[in-house]
């Protein structure tokens, strides 16, 4: 695995640690409750993996009182918050998996673009099943909690795909449409 390094001058190198690598991207509003779904699920991954990070990619308002609750629980070790990125691709080459907690969620872009890339992308079951490319996105209950999400990756991530993002090239505006018009229908 790649290990995504943060910082003024951000770059992948290898990961000697086995570190597994989750990556999140979300707007950190406090209407969204997704946060602390995403910070109790990796507080029960770390049980199961203790290599477990998550990359969590995003910025928002309630940015502080997340990364406050992070260090209240302990887990300032295992989150790294990477603020608003123009990299993603890059990270998400660093990358073992991706998670997508959301308690509601239209077509969602970043999460084609984790299966373009090769990760297993673990999402909520209320995640638009258009946004599904290929078979590696999983939909899963947000209502059986933490504990069982945190199963479910452990049983079914596989080895990384290749990685190839030119491939998304393919996956053009035009793609989207048809599947906005699919939806509205």
């Amino acid at each position: 695995a790649f290990a995504a390094i943060p910082g003024e001058n951000d770059v992948l190198k290898f990961d000697e640690n086995g570190e597994f690598k989750i990556f999140n991207i979300c707007d950190i509003q406090d209407h969204f409750p997704m946060n602390k779904t995403t910070v109790a699920f990796i507080k029960d991954m770390i049980k199961k993996n203790d290599k477990a990070r998550l990359l969590l990619v995003g910025d928002g308002p309630e940015r502080e009182s997340v990364e406050q609750e992070v260090k209240r629980l302990g887990l300032q070790d295992y989150v790294i918050f990477l603020g608003i990125r123009n990299d993603v691709h890059e990270l998400l080459s660093a990358c073992d998996c991706m998670i997508l907690p959301s308690f509601f969620e239209g077509l969602n872009i970043s999460v084609i673009e984790g299966q373009v890339s090769g990760l297993d992308c673990f999402v909520s079951s209320n995640v638009s099943r258009e946004t599904m490319i290929g078979d590696t996105c999983h939909f899963v209950d947000l209502d059986k909690g933490s504990d069982y999400w945190s199963d479910y990756i452990m049983n079914n991530v596989t080895a990384r795909k290749d990685y190839d993002f030119s491939k998304f090239s393919q996956y053009d505006a035009s793609m989207y449409k048809e599947i906005a018009v699919k939806i509205v229908e």
